[in-house]
């Protein structure tokens, strides 16, 4: 008997795990996006988006960080 896992509510943010893998195999500099993306995919068994390699680097590259950043703007509450 198989058993379903429960996606919660944000299940599609990228795991703090998965991002560290991605920061450790980019700083392997003769890696590329598309063998990271495979490797992640093969050692948490993840599909990825083709760009989500590049957009977890950079942003770790522009903020230091991997944390979301959420914004305090937005709509206002009526």
């Amino acid at each position: 008997m198989e058993i379903e896992e429960e996606k919660d509510e944000g299940s599609h943010l990228l795991p703090d795990n998965i991002k560290y893998a991605i920061l450790f195999y980019k700083d392997q500099r003769d890696i590329s996006d598309k063998e990271i993306k495979r490797r992640i995919e093969n050692d948490f068994g993840r599909t990825l988006g083709n760009s989500t390699v590049k957009t977890v680097w950079d942003k770790y590259q522009e903020t230091g960080s991997i944390s979301n950043r959420w914004s305090d703007g937005g709509r206002p509450k009526s």
